[in-house]
């Protein structure tokens, strides 16, 4: 197994604190996750570099919050937001909201044996020759 981290926020100390997954979970880590029925996942392409990059973050963030929020509390939240400035995450990073209900991630999953499966979200547009065969060169199926 490969050992990845994901940052939750810590109110406390009011910074997000790095969680490193073991291969064994605690006993209450499990059961936050057993009432979980449902995944909602939510990918956005904000394209930064087309015209107010920034507004249509703003727009995007505030629309999350809002689909989110009306949510089951069974319902798992997945959230993938493709060509962002780094300047997004710290801007996302700095929401109440997104503070208390989501953990961060910058993780590279393809290294860890364990997993099952995974779900990828966002285009996969060819736009250079390279990109052509992106799919296939990794076995990637579509649902």
């Amino acid at each position: 197994m490969f050992p990845s981290s994901y940052y939750t926020w810590d109110s406390d100390s009011e910074v997000w604190q790095p969680m490193i997954k073991s291969t064994t979970s605690p006993a209450n880590h499990q059961a936050q996750f057993s009432a979980v029925t449902t995944l909602a996942l939510y990918s956005w392409n904000i394209g930064f570099m087309l015209p107010f990059a920034e507004a249509r973050m703003s727009a995007s963030l505030a629309h999350l919050e809002e689909v989110t929020k009306q949510l089951a509390s069974t319902t798992a939240v997945a959230t993938n937001l493709q060509e962002c400035h780094p300047s997004d995450l710290v801007n996302i990073s700095q929401k109440q909201w997104a503070q208390e209900r989501f953990h961060m991630a910058a993780t590279y999953p393809h290294l860890d044996e364990e997993l099952a499966g995974a779900i990828i979200a966002g285009d996969f547009n060819a736009i250079q020759p390279f990109d052509a065969t992106l799919h296939s060169n990794n076995d990637l199926k579509d649902a």
